[in-house]
């Protein structure tokens, strides 16, 4: 080797080090700015709102809502709600998406199996997703998980009229129709505990068994979104982590002195909520990988929360109503409201905020 070699190739590895470096904060760059559209999409613009032709006739309804962004790109959320019975069923959203794309690709797309998608008022938009939610929280089913990065594309729930045109539920009841990836078994058994025996109406896909037909040890309907298909995502020690803390979905719990918010650091000891969903932890958190459950604060956690917590969770864009915390952080404890009470705490402080 040449002298000075050595020194050209110590300069050569450290320009490559210094472009890969240059590369990736661009990368990240890029990555971040979507999810800033996002958190500030409640301050745009509302570009429009669409839904399906008949939205009205079956009891369910693909609702799209898209804001216009500072740069004049959109951002927009995609709404499945089952107003006679489940709610949102599923959502999702993208962001810094050019207009023409939207309107000749993106939106096209989304209605392909529902039908061309036709235009609807903001307020009749907000009605159909929110009265969807509120309708099905009281039989105890909750939005899609991830209602809780989607509803940043919604105003308020309080912020626009409603039209009167929804009608939630068919003949005075919940009507639970059957979709391809729902637990019939676990639905319908929520319904007779929430709305009670002889109070809902049902149908079900053609080769499906009727309630009349179920047996513990032989139903093999699909599991997903459920207890015990979340269960069997876990390891082995985290589900063993679980038993040991005695908590499930459904049950009331509290959170333990001196666990801070990880948004916001304020001291969450003592809030109490109801788990809607177990998650798998990061796998390099500890050995068991952890378990990270959601968690709906109760009527009374809400009711007392810092205004300022709320204030800057609604200027980020963040739920103020719902936290995903370690199981090892809370522990379980006697329900001191019931989700209806949940349901009106949350209108009245929306109504303040």
């Amino acid at each position: 080797m040449k002298k000075g070699d050595k020194k050209k190739q110590q300069k050569a590895l450290k320009k490559r080090t210094e472009r890969k470096q240059v590369s990736k904060q661009e990368n990240l760059l890029q990555a971040l700015s979507p999810l800033r559209y996002v958190r500030q999409a409640r301050s745009y613009p509302i570009e429009g709102c669409w839904v399906q032709p008949g939205w009205d006739e079956g009891g369910l309804a693909v609702v799209v809502i898209a804001r216009r962004q500072p740069n004049g790109n959109l951002v927009f959320g995609n709404y499945l709600v089952d107003y006679y019975c489940l709610g949102v069923k599923d959502t999702f959203l993208n962001a810094d998406i050019p207009r023409g794309e939207f309107q000749n690709d993106a939106l096209p797309t989304m209605f392909r199996a529902a039908g061309k998608p036709i235009k609807i008022s903001p307020d009749l938009a907000h009605e159909i997703i929110y009265g969807g939610i509120e309708y099905a929280t009281q039989f105890g089913f909750r939005p899609h998980r991830d209602f809780a990065q989607s509803q940043s594309i919604l105003d308020p729930p309080d912020a626009h009229p409603r039209t009167g045109k929804v009608k939630f539920g068919k003949d005075g009841k919940p009507f639970f129709i059957s979709g391809p990836h729902d637990n019939v078994e676990a639905i319908t058994r929520q319904l007779e505990r929430t709305a009670g025996v002889g109070n809902y109406d049902f149908l079900t896909q053609i080769g499906e068994p009727s309630p009349d037909e179920w047996e513990d040890d032989t139903w093999e309907g699909n599991e997903e979104d459920t207890p015990d298909s979340t269960r069997e995502a876990l390891s082995d020690e985290a589900q063993q982590l679980l038993g040991e803390l005695d908590v499930d979905i459904g049950d009331s719990i509290v959170v333990k002195p001196g666990v801070p918010d990880p948004d916001t650091g304020q001291d969450m000891g003592g809030w109490q909520g109801r788990i809607t969903d177990i998650s798998p932890g990061e796998e390099d958190e500890s050995a068991d990988g952890g378990v990270i459950v959601s968690i709906e604060w109760d009527s009374l956690t809400l009711n007392s929360m810092p205004t300022w917590v709320i204030g800057q969770c609604e200027k980020e864009g963040m739920d103020w109503a719902v936290m995903n915390l370690d199981v090892r952080e809370i522990e379980r404890s006697t329900p001191r409201d019931k989700p209806e009470d949940v349901v009106k705490a949350k209108k009245q402080i929306g109504q303040q905020h």
